[in-house]
């Protein structure tokens, strides 16, 4: 299953320089892991760094729901943010 990976041009190092990138598998997960990812988005613990905003076609943050384990269906988006603060 294809799925599009897509970061904000200032986080183009968790893809290797790209801003949009095709990974393959079931979860949110295996995707990140197709592309050599997912150990650049989690914390040691395996958790999602908490700087990063994962959300699949823009539905909000997948930390809410089941994490890295979140279901994903061929063609969907995975973006990834760094969250901002301040003001």
């Amino acid at each position: 299953m294809s799925v599009t990976v897509k970061v904000i041009p200032a986080s183009c190092g968790l893809l290797d320089g790209q801003s949009e990138a095709q990974g393959n598998g079931a979860t949110v997960g295996e995707v990140l892991s197709s592309l050599a990812a997912r150990d650049r988005v989690t914390d040691p613990n395996g958790k999602i760094r908490r700087h990063l905003n994962i959300s699949i076609n823009d539905a909000g943050d997948i930390r809410f729901s089941a994490g890295l384990d979140t279901r994903v269906a061929d063609d969907d988006t995975i973006t990834i943010r760094s969250a901002l603060a301040g003001g």
